[in-house]
């Protein structure tokens, strides 16, 4: 059985709609905190994922534009500068 692969963005819409249904007051508190517990979870995770990753710095340019470069340091080695792409749009 294949799995489906996820993309960032679907991760992020998905993030934003259980935010949106933790703070709709329409919803009961159960179904509130249901919710809340799926991002609390979803936390922990990352926290952990990210213990487990190499230190590193990330340095962000002083005015927050695409097309700035995003530079990040991670000990011993080289330092990686990311770019926005140009062509995007604002």
């Amino acid at each position: 059985m294949s799995s489906k692969k996820v993309s960032f963005e679907d991760m992020v819409k998905q993030l934003n709609e259980w935010q949106n249904e933790v703070n709709n007051f329409r919803n009961d508190g159960y179904v509130q905190e249901g919710y809340r517990e799926k991002i609390v979870d979803l936390h922990e995770r990352i926290v952990t994922i990210m213990s487990d990753m190499a230190p590193f710095t990330v340095t962000e340019p002083q005015e927050k534009k695409r097309e700035a470069a995003v530079t990040v340091t991670v000990p011993g080695e080289a330092k990686i500068v990311y770019r926005g792409n140009p062509r995007d749009d604002d």
